[in-house]
């Protein structure tokens, strides 16, 4: 058993991570405010997207924390988000006459900030106590 999986409560990172994810969220939802008109059809799509996408990766990925799937479970997650940025900017956006580049900047953002929340989540979750 190794020092993660008797942790007294193994699913705060999960909590750290929704609880980061929904503030992300509404960051963005925010940031609409600003953008122009035509630009929030897409901005919109593509914070769905990322939603869908990245917190049940992200999820299973801090699920995995200190097991020997951690390794391919990262690996996969990073496929598919790279498999969603391009058929969102070769297919969705496109498809639907939207401007491209509002919705694949905001996906692309949205994506790097969760993989930064997943890395602070891992962060605090290996950080000693009483190490100052």
């Amino acid at each position: 058993m190794t020092a993660i999986d008797s942790h007294p409560d193994r699913f705060h990172r999960g909590r750290h991570y929704l609880l980061g994810m929904g503030a992300l969220a509404l960051f963005s939802v925010g940031f609409l405010a600003f953008a122009p008109p035509d630009w929030r059809p897409p901005i919109i799509l593509a914070l769905g997207l990322a939603m869908a996408v990245q917190v049940p990766l992200g999820s299973w990925l801090l699920a995995t924390l200190g097991t020997d799937r951690f390794l391919p479970v990262w690996v996969l997650g990073m496929l598919v988000r790279l498999v969603l940025i391009a058929l969102a900017g070769l297919l969705v956006f496109p498809a639907l006459h939207w401007p491209t580049a509002p919705g694949l900047i905001t996906l692309v953002l949205l994506l790097m900030a969760s993989l930064a929340l997943e890395g602070l989540v891992l962060v605090f979750e290996f950080r000693e106590p009483n190490v100052r």
